[in-house]
């Protein structure tokens, strides 16, 4: 979509493969010339401290490209594992799927989805 990509993540996340998923989100954002990325998070299981750390230099490294992220899909595994790691996603929009992430997204933008008659 235009000005906003979406970077679904499924499957266990090490340290390499979060390194990978930063480089081709920021390659993303750069081809795209995205305002928005999206990380759908709903099937990653689980993260330990090294991917969650990474995760969020990976959000950081968005915010200084100019772009806003959205987190979605956040399992109640995860959760715990981001509240007991005490990282703060105060600043970063986390909504509760996918569906609400875009939802968000164009109202950022200032649009709007209307159903068709």
């Amino acid at each position: 979509m235009d000005r906003i990509i979406v970077m679904p993540l499924i499957g266990a996340i090490d340290t390499g493969r979060s390194r990978d998923i930063m480089r081709s989100l920021l390659s993303g954002i750069s081809q795209y010339r995205a305002q928005i990325a999206i990380l759908d998070i709903t099937g990653v299981p689980i993260v330990d401290s090294g991917v969650a750390d990474h995760l969020n230099r990976t959000l950081q490294a968005a915010r200084l490209k100019g772009t806003q992220t959205i987190i979605t899909g956040v399992s109640d595994a995860v959760a715990e594992t981001i509240v007991d790691l005490g990282i703060d996603w105060g600043e970063i929009e986390i909504r509760r799927d996918l569906q609400s992430g875009l939802v968000a997204a164009l109202e950022r933008l200032g649009l709007r989805l209307s159903r068709g008659r």
